[in-house]
C-alpha cells in the first residue's frame, strides 16, 4: 500500500491542478524539457545583434585591442593589420530587416529568420552603389561571433563580426 499512496498522491494532484501544471513540476520530465524549450524560444523571440566593421589590410601589423576575443578567428584570413572601424548594434524581431550604414557606402541588411537550438538564423545581405554584394543565410551560435566578409575598401576588405545575444 505504501507503493501507491505517492502514485495515488501524483494523480490526485495531476486531477486537482491539471496534469501539464504537475509535469512541469517534476524535473527532467518531457513536459519540464518541453516547458523549459519553449520559454527559450519564448525569450529568443528578439535577438541583439552587434556589427562591428573592421578593416583588414597589410598596411602594418597590428590587431586592435577590441578585436582580441576575434584573433583566433582573424588568422583564417591573409591580412596582418586590423582596425576597428565602427561598431553598432540593434535589436531583431522575426522576419523585420534592420540595415546598417557601413564604411565605403556599402548598407548591410540583417533579418532574423527564427531561433532553434540556441541559434539565431539570420539573412544577410550586403549593397553597395553598384548592387548586391553578398546575400547569404547563416546560423549564429548565442553569444558567439561570425564573421562575413570580404567586401574590397581602401586597400584591403571590411570584415563584418556580427554576435548575437539572445
Amino acid at each position: 500500500m505504501s507503493r501507491l499512496k505517492p502514485l495515488f498522491l501524483a494523480a490526485l494532484v495531476a486531477l486537482s491542478t491539471g496534469a501539464d501544471a504537475y509535469a512541469q513540476r517534476a524535473p527532467g520530465s518531457r513536459a519540464d524539457v518541453a516547458a523549459q524549450r519553449a520559454g527559450k524560444a519564448e525569450a529568443a523571440s528578439k535577438v541583439t545583434v552587434q556589427l562591428t566593421v573592421v578593416h583588414a589590410t597589410n598596411n602594418g601589423n597590428t590587431v586592435d585591442p577590441k578585436l582580441a576575443a576575434l584573433e583566433r578567428q582573424l588568422e583564417m584570413y591573409k591580412y596582418s593589420n586590423y582596425e576597428v572601424l565602427s561598431q553598432k548594434q540593434a535589436q531583431l524581431t522575426a522576419n523585420a530587416a534592420k540595415k546598417f550604414s557601413v564604411e565605403g557606402g556599402k548598407e548591410v541588411s540583417i533579418t532574423l529568420l527564427g531561433t532553434e537550438n540556441g541559434r539565431a538564423r539570420c539573412r544577410i545581405v550586403i549593397n553597395s552603389s553598384k548592387g548586391k554584394l553578398v546575400d547569404t543565410t547563416v546560423s549564429i551560435q548565442a553569444g558567439k561571433t561570425l564573421i562575413v566578409g570580404g567586401t574590397r575598401h581602401d586597400g584591403g576588405v571590411l570584415l563584418l563580426p556580427i554576435t548575437a545575444r539572445f
